[in-house]
């Protein structure tokens, strides 16, 4: 996209502006796999029981969007259980709770409280 800037009596000059639209993937197979994963995540309506955290969650994607940069890359395979006992940003402890994202999976987000848009999300998937 570009934008003519307004200098009176010179000729209009062209400025490049950058606008991303949507998440950088390091391959197609990512990209298709995470557009999947996420359209595959879905609660049920009603649920009678609370959810169980019994399983064994395997930290599957990262997602990170940050001002100006937004990228998702697959997730090194680590257990919720070591994601929480070291997780990789500082998080008071009510802030990184892990939430049912559908069955049998679970998402972390970290949305600091610093006045900009910054937030990540760490998706797992029970074993």
């Amino acid at each position: 996209m570009h934008a003519q800037s307004d200098t009176s009596g010179s000729p209009p000059q062209l400025r490049t502006i950058k606008i991303q639209v949507g998440p950088s993937f390091l391959t197609t197979q990512d990209s298709i796999g995470f557009t999947r994963f996420i359209q595959e995540n879905v609660l049920p309506e009603m649920t009678v029981e609370p959810f169980v955290f019994e399983a064994d969650f395997r930290l599957v994607w990262h997602e990170r969007n940050y001002p100006g940069h937004w990228s998702v890359v697959r997730g090194d395979g680590r257990t919720l259980q070591a994601f929480m006992t070291d997780p990789p940003v500082q998080c008071p402890p009510l802030a990184c709770v892990p939430q049912p994202l559908g069955i049998g999976r679970m998402v972390i987000v970290h949305d600091p409280p610093m006045g900009m848009y910054q937030i990540d999300r760490w998706y797992f998937v029970a074993e």
